[in-house]
């Protein structure tokens, strides 16, 4: 069963830094709570298989991606404008991931 956590559009320059807040309505309860106590690294698998370490963490008292971030938005090339989704995805196929993230263009 795919559950959506959050779906953003890439708007501001801080999404372009070291890390990338999760939007105000992400369902971060489909999150382990070890996120938002102190972070928790999360073993995400990309829309073409590619997997990723990312850090999810509470920060300024907002739950965002950390460690990790700057690579996957530089190796994906990631933009103003792109659309990032990120989901949990129960129904897994083998790959030890749980979570998904997709990235769209404009």
């Amino acid at each position: 069963m795919v559950k959506s956590i959050f779906e953003k559009r890439v708007v501001e320059k801080n999404d372009m830094g070291t890390t990338m807040r999760f939007p105000g309505d992400a369902k971060t309860n489909y999150l382990p709570s070890a996120c938002s106590n102190g972070g928790l690294q999360l073993l995400v698998e990309d829309e073409k298989g590619a997997q990723w370490k990312l850090t999810c963490k509470k920060k300024n008292g907002k739950t965002c991606f950390t460690d990790g971030w700057e690579k996957f938005r530089d190796e994906r090339r990631i933009g103003i404008g792109h659309k990032i989704s990120f989901y949990q995805d129960d129904d897994d196929s083998g790959s030890g991931a749980q979570y998904k993230i997709t990235v769209m263009e404009n």
